[in-house]
This record gives C-alpha cells, structure tokens and sequence, in this order.
C-alpha cells in the first residue's frame, strides 16, 4: 500500500526536487528560459503556488488519514474543484496578461501576432514589419502555424487584443480537464492526485510568464497534445488523427517531436495504421512546412536550417555537415529546442514517470546532449527518465 501509495506521488517528490533548480538559475541562461523567466512576478507567482502544491502532496503522503479525509471531499467534489481552478486560473493570469498589454509589457511576438492578423483583415496575408527582413513580409516566413487561422474570426468578430488573451489563457488552463481525464482512466490516480497533478501542470512557471508577455502559438499545444495522448491510448485512431493535424498546426517543429507517436506504437505493436498513420501525416506537415510554406514567403528563399557560411548548393551544405556534426545537429535541433521544452517536457514533467514508454519524447534532448550540445530540457529529462526506469 506505501509502496503505490509513493508511486501515486512520485512525480510531486520529483517536482520538489526539480523546484530547488530555478532558485540558483539565472535569468539569461538556457536553463533560466526553461524554468520561465522569473524576472516577471507571474513566473515567481506560479512558481510559489508549485512550491506549496508539492508541500501539500508530501504532508497528505506523510498523514494517511488527513489525506483520506481530503480524498473523500476530493471525490464528492471533483468536478466542482477543478471547475473552480479553471476560473480562478483563467480570472488571474488572463487579468494579469491584460494590465502587461495595457502597460506596454508585451513580447514583440504578440505585436507581430496583432499586426499580421490586422493586415490579414485588409487582405494581405498576415503581413509584418516587425521582422529583420528589408521589407513587409508574412508571418508565415519564420513559423508556419496554420492554427491561427482558428483565432483570425474571433479577433475579426471581436477586434480586442485582450479578449484573445483572455481566450488563450483558457485554452492553456484547460489542460487541467483534459489531463484529469487521461489520469483517472488512463493512470487510474485517486482523485486528490489527479487534482494536484492537473494544478502542478497549469501552473509551469513558463506557461505563466509566457501568457504574461502575450499571446503565443505555444499556449494552444499543451490541452492538444494531452487530448492526442489520451486518444492514443484509448485507441481512438480517427479522433486521434484529427487532434494530431491541429497539434502539428500549433507550429512546424512540433511534427518533427510527435513522431515518438510511431516509435510507441511500433515497440506496442497496436498494428500497422497506428504507426503509418502518425508517421504520414508527421512527414506531410515536416514536408509542408519545410518545403514549401517557409521557403515561398521567406525573402531568402532558404530555411533557417541552412548553414549560411556555406553555400545555398546541397553539395556545399553536405559537406559543410559532414566537417561539424555536431553543429549540424545542433543547427537541426535548435529551432524546435525550446518548442519541444514548452508543450512536451513542461508538461509531461508532472505525469512522465507513470508512464516509461511516454518517456520516448524526451529521444530529442538525448540526442542533443550526447553530442555535447547544451540544452535547457536536459535536468528535467534525466529525473523524468530515471523516475520512469526505477517504477
């Protein structure tokens, strides 16, 4: 019984750990960026809440009839619970997201985001002139991120910067509803658990700093991804498609990390669709993205993944390769680094090490790290994996 009873709290034991990191990590290192910026009072803000969640998980482990008793309240009310924690989430970081824009606090990106939408309603096609390049181009030329195209009528019916924050900060906390689902019929977590791991998910110091700072295409992908892994579970293939496309639709990279979807249903064996499936519809949208939309709006015509020292020719780029390896991967990876971190290890972080397999989508960071190369993900993953190896 203490036995499951530590597994069930195993991932607040580690998140505890992993809290003390963030104290000692400065702002402007890579490892600062993944824990979220705490410069911004947001980011210490959930960061605190993370603080005495854990607090509260380890005193319930620690007093067996306490908790009981709040796990009798917990099952009588859970749905009230987290119905509550949505709106309170949702009434205090989209307030705190809209007093930043009012106060010129915002990232460039949410201007960039604002500006490209307002054009687009004008007819041209999402055009900025906040970027680097000499002349007005689209915002499809750095990322290609088709799921905005959801958020265009609602910023066309409704023309106000804070009611999309106020929409993407809702979109983010529904995470919480969507990942009590997957715990309590996938996980199968008691109802107190399964409250706290929904909280401790949510409340990633980045997800508040970022929602602080603006809308981003990144908020959109943790409540997909989660309804992605809970359909692949329940073997829902269809569903499970569809949820798929909008999720590589949040950004390019993000096709390139759900390709793990086809290395855990090859080591499952949960039959042929369930590996071609993903892996087609991966490739599509790599292809996509890659090798048409990017490469037609960019003014260059060439992708960031190019090495720009040399030479535009395939002959030239091979070569230059095959001389740094290690550079070239780091090249490959770079741009979808810190994507990955945000809607996969941010949030798997709190649930990875029920599940080992689950553990395929930390691959990327090992990647990286074995060749040396320095990575903002790399703590989280070794405390995800070692959790999941030792359950």
């Amino acid at each position: 019984m203490k036995t499951a009873r530590a597994a069930r709290l195993a991932p607040l034991w580690a998140l505890t750990l992993l809290l003390i990191v963030p104290l000692w990590a400065s702002r402007d290192s890579d490892l600062g960026q993944a824990y979220g910026f705490y410069a911004d009072w947001p980011g210490r803000l959930a960061l605190c809440a993370l603080v005495g969640l854990a607090a509260l998980a380890i005193h319930l482990s620690l007093h067996q009839q306490i908790g009981a008793r709040i796990e009798r309240f917990a099952s009588q009310h859970f749905r009230k619970l987290l119905a509550s924690y949505v709106v309170a989430y949702t009434a205090i970081f989209a307030t705190l997201a809209i007093v930043s824009y009012l106060r010129f606090h915002s990232d460039v990106d949410y201007a960039n985001f604002l500006q490209s939408v307002n054009s687009a309603a004008h007819g041209r096609f999402f055009t900025n002139c906040l970027s680097n390049a000499p002349r007005e181009i689209s915002i499809f030329a750095d990322h290609n991120a088709p799921i905005m195209f959801l958020l265009f009528p609602i910023y066309i019916l409704l023309p106000y910067p804070s009611v999309l924050l106020i929409i993407s900060t809702l979109i983010l906390v529904s995470t919480a509803a969507i990942l009590s689902r997957y715990l309590r019929r996938i996980v199968r977590l008691d109802h107190t658990t399964t409250l706290c791991l929904c909280m401790a998910a949510t409340l990633a110091p980045y997800y508040a700093s970022q929602n602080f700072e603006g809308l981003s295409m990144e908020m959109l992908g943790p409540p997909l991804f989660i309804l992605a892994l809970h359909l692949f579970e329940r073997e829902r293939f269809w569903p499970f498609m569809v949820v798929l496309l909008f999720l590589n639709s949040v950004k390019e990279q993000v096709a390139i990390v759900m390709m793990v979807f086809v290395l855990i249903a090859l080591v499952r064996k949960k039959g042929a669709r369930w590996a071609i499936g993903p892996f087609l519809l991966n490739a599509m949208m790599i292809f996509i993205s890659f090798g048409l939309v990017i490469p037609h709006f960019r003014p260059t015509g060439a992708y960031k993944l190019l090495n720009p020292d040399a030479g535009t020719s395939l002959a030239g780029q091979a070569m230059a390769y095959l001389r740094h390896p290690s550079s070239a991967v780091q090249q490959v990876l770079a741009p979808f680094r810190l994507t990955y971190v945000y809607i996969v290890a941010a949030t798997n972080l709190f649930f990875l090490p029920f599940l080992s397999l689950e553990s395929l989508f930390i691959l990327p960071s090992l990647a990286k790290n074995l060749l040396f190369v320095r990575w903002a993900a790399n703590i989280m993953s070794k405390h995800a994996l070692l959790m999941s190896g030792a359950m």
